[in-house]
């Protein structure tokens, strides 16, 4: 019997934003910033038109597929602001990762522009990443060979070994949010 679907869809409470640091003595992802919400990946694809004299149409080719900038916005407080700077570098690509709640997560590579702050009812940070590389992941605490492969391939260390995880400090993250992880690790020991 095929596997049935239990969830209908996914929101964005439980999302988290890591970063990976690959200065501090144990080189694990490191959670970053409390976010409003989750970011948009994917992009456009080019397309270009290939007309030809004996259709009444004009067909269209793709070409390339373009990755959006990916966003993020975090309500202000001194503290945020000056971690958001602390964590990024505008000069150097970073790896990124942003953990949703059942467990999948989008691992990005790309370069950082400075916090802005805007003004509203509630001041925010937006801080922009521009990627240079998107990978999805299935699940952080049970990694196929090929996505290691690829992470390793990002400088990340990961080894692949059956219901592998990828590094994440746990100690860096929210007490409050502490529970997800540690209870996702004890089902797949």
């Amino acid at each position: 019997m095929a596997e049935q679907y239990t969830k209908v869809a996914i929101g964005d409470i439980g999302t988290q934003l890591f970063w990976f640091n690959d200065e501090a003595t144990s080189k694990k992802f490191e959670y970053a910033l409390p976010i409003t919400a989750g970011a948009e990946f994917g992009g456009d694809t080019e397309s270009f038109e290939a007309p030809e004299t004996d259709l009444d149409y004009i067909p269209k080719v793709g070409g390339r597929k373009s990755f959006n900038d990916i966003s993020y916005t975090i309500n202000f407080t001194a503290d945020k602001y000056a971690r958001a700077e602390a964590i990024i570098n505008n000069t150097t690509a970073q790896t990124y990762m942003e953990v949703l709640s059942d467990g999948s997560a989008m691992v990005f590579q790309g370069v950082s522009s400075m916090p802005t702050l805007t003004a509203g009812d509630v001041r925010q940070i937006t801080l922009t990443i521009i990627p240079s590389f998107v990978k999805f992941v299935h699940n952080v605490f049970d990694l196929s060979k090929g996505e290691a492969d690829v992470l390793n391939g990002l400088g990340l260390g990961v080894t692949f070994t059956e219901g592998g995880a990828i590094a994440i400090d746990e100690t860096t993250l929210p007490t409050i949010r502490a529970k997800y992880h540690t209870d996702k690790k004890d089902d797949a020991e």
